[in-house]
């Protein structure tokens, strides 16, 4: 609930005609609440506006490979703070997202749509689907040919599900389903060019991969420790066994623990990892 039966302030205006002008003749400033610091003000969602110069900053600095937090720690320093440039760093991720969904619905997703409309004429198996958003512009892309499709239904009862690559400029997150198959063979069983890595997306998607694949859900599914992949896994896939990627642990160890992280720490998680079993 964002009112507290604040009227706020306001003034009323009267035009007099024989100066030609506009006078105050009301002024009302009595809140039943304290206002907000004008440090703050960026905050608030009426006061946030995004200059043209700083969107074409920021989609310069984007089509440079510079990521969001980057970019926006960049700019608030030129315009001299984070409170002078009039906008946060979710504001500049999402003038990002409309930028790279106009240029998906115009580039490459097109060619990608033909090759898919090409691909469905030649393999009967083929698979796909694409997610818009309320303006009709191409959200997320999922797709599977035959044999990635025969390959899950033999060698996909254990599952990854990645999406750590960034595909071209565009910087949209390939995910990719992948398995091994008998000969220990890294096999692909389906892939999907995503909008963003929210909850909701990966609800679609995972939709997406169970109708793709006959309704039959994986037995267990392993990924990085995004809580918004998880969130999906246990939306569509609850009785899913869910995982975390051993290469993932000892990353992040290393990145969030620092000085902990000698070869003695090193070891024993290493041992925690890969010997230690459930009771």
């Amino acid at each position: 609930e964002l009112r507290g039966g604040c009227n706020g302030a306001y003034i009323r205006l009267r035009w007099f005609k024989e100066f030609k002008c506009y006078k105050i003749y009301r002024w009302y400033n009595v809140h039943n609440h304290d206002m907000i610091p004008e440090s703050l003000r960026h905050y608030v969602r009426s006061s946030r506006r995004m200059a043209p110069v700083y969107k074409m900053l920021a989609e310069v600095n984007d089509a440079a490979g510079i990521g969001v937090t980057s970019s926006y720690n960049a700019i608030s320093r030129a315009g001299g703070g984070r409170k002078f440039v009039g906008f946060t760093k979710n504001d500049l991720k999402n003038h990002l997202r409309t930028v790279r969904t106009s240029s998906m619905e115009y580039g490459d997703a097109t060619a990608l749509l033909e090759y898919f409309r090409r691909q469905a004429q030649l393999d009967p198996g083929f698979f796909h689907e694409v997610e818009v958003d309320v303006e009709e512009n191409i959200a997320s892309i999922f797709w599977a040919d035959g044999k990635m499709r025969m390959d899950y239904h033999y060698f996909g009862d254990s599952i990854s599900f990645d999406t750590t690559y960034r595909t071209n400029k565009e910087y949209r997150p390939l995910a990719l389903f992948v398995g091994f198959n008998n000969h220990h063979q890294l096999t692909v069983f389906a892939a999907a060019l995503l909008y963003d890595e929210t909850t909701a997306t990966f609800e679609w998607l995972f939709d997406q991969f169970l109708k793709c694949m006959g309704g039959v859900r994986p037995l267990s599914m392993f990924t990085d420790q995004a809580a918004a992949i998880a969130a999906g896994i246990r939306s569509v896939f609850p009785d899913c066994f869910h995982g975390l990627c051993t290469w993932h642990i000892a990353q992040n160890a290393v990145v969030n623990l620092g000085s902990l992280c000698d070869s003695d720490f090193l070891r024993e998680l290493s041992y925690l990892m890969y010997n230690a079993d459930d009771e």
